[in-house]
């Protein structure tokens, strides 16, 4: 059996104290994830090969997320200026499934877009500064 679920109740808390040294909390006015769970391959391929060959090198885990610029938290702008990996945890669905996660530690950037006919938006991309785990009760 299959369960298929709906988007809107992805939810990611991160620690964004000045320092790193808080816990996490969540990440105000997001409206979009996006996750990426690749592993590096490198061609392997032999003259008598029937067709290229590779081999699998390690795997990668990466998030971007978009949303409004909220003035009022400090959203992902601490995590961007001084590289310092952050514990995160990257709910797909909070509400129904709240115990199904990723969570790791992983170094953020933050880019905010604004023009004068749309709304201030924040993009954050994390790559990981650890091995990405999963809660998958």
């Amino acid at each position: 059996m299959t369960t298929r679920i709906h988007g809107q109740h992805g939810k990611l808390m991160v620690d964004i104290s000045q320092g790193a040294n808080g816990s996490a909390v969540l990440v105000t006015t997001l409206n979009d994830h996006k996750r990426s769970f690749t592993t590096d391959t490198q061609e392997v391929t032999a003259y008598e090969d029937g067709n290229k060959v590779y081999v699998a090198g390690k795997p990668d885990g990466s998030i971007t997320v978009t949303g409004f610029l909220d003035v009022d938290s400090d959203q992902l702008w601490y995590p961007s200026r001084d590289g310092v990996p952050r514990k995160f945890y990257d709910y797909i669905d909070s509400v129904n499934n709240p115990n199904k996660y990723w969570f790791g530690t992983g170094i953020f950037d933050f880019g905010v877009d604004q023009g004068v006919a749309a709304a201030a938006t924040v993009t954050s991309n994390m790559k990981p500064a650890s091995t990405i785990s999963r809660s998958w009760a």
